[in-house]
């Protein structure tokens, strides 16, 4: 066998092995990643609606709000994994959270997280919070968790992944991309938690209100029984003296 048959042996054989070796590192990465946190389909904004998880007694108004969500929502310019910036992301979040419909009387407000998760090999989260309340009860709020995943395998093109979960849900939902849902549904999530807050906040004043009330009767029947007490001991004197 010539030298240069062995040679094209060897060039061979090493790029056989070579791109062998790249297909496994990408199954072990993509195995890794069955969320789809860091590895994803550039999304189109053609994302899942499902109507499973609207209400099925919905009236035209709330259609027309549905409307205007996914409009909207498809309208966000989300920050691309070459221009990333944790500021630009959580502007794109609070623009994403306005299209959402809340409760009646509600409000949020955007919480920054300074917590950064590395995953090894395929890229970082970072994390935001959205806090939801009443005007009504402004201590009873609702908290949903924004999760940033920022891909170091995908092209700087791709817009980062975002995600969120509801407080007392472990669901995850995905705010773009095949995964999401253009549907009015975070309201429940939200009422649920808010619903429960006002609860847990109302029973201590319903308690100590039940309290007061009960040590109140409790120094009236004392009082009673001391005026009762000393009624008594007057007629045992008065018998006495006789």
């Amino acid at each position: 066998m010539s030298s240069k048959a062995i040679d094209f042996f060897d060039i061979h054989q090493f790029a056989d092995e070579f791109v062998n070796e790249l297909i496994s590192l990408a199954v072990e990465k993509y195995q890794r990643d069955e969320t789809g946190f860091f590895i994803y389909r550039c999304p189109k904004y053609a994302c899942v609606e499902s109507e499973n998880s609207c209400d099925a007694s919905s009236e035209s108004k709330e259609d027309k709000g549905k409307t205007h969500v996914k409009n909207s929502a498809k309208s966000i310019s989300w920050v691309t994994i070459g221009n990333f910036t944790y500021s630009k992301a959580v502007i794109n979040i609070n623009e994403y959270v306005s299209t959402w419909v809340l409760p009646p009387g509600a409000i949020f407000e955007m919480k920054e997280n300074n917590l950064i998760k590395d995953v090894e090999g395929l890229g970082r989260t970072f994390y935001a919070d959205v806090i939801v309340s009443k005007q009504a009860y402004p201590s009873a709020t609702a908290t949903v968790a924004f999760q940033i995943h920022l891909s170091a395998i995908l092209p700087t093109s791709y817009p980062v992944m975002v995600t969120y979960t509801f407080e007392d849900f472990r669901t995850v939902f995905y705010a773009i991309g095949d995964k999401c849902f253009y549907c009015n549904f975070q309201r429940h999530f939200i009422s649920h938690a808010l619903e429960l807050k006002q609860k847990i906040f109302q029973e201590p004043f319903k308690w100590s209100n039940e309290f007061k009330e009960n040590e109140k009767d409790d120094k009236e029947k004392n009082k009673d029984n001391t005026i009762v007490t000393k009624e008594v001991s007057k007629k045992v004197k008065k018998i006495r003296d006789c």
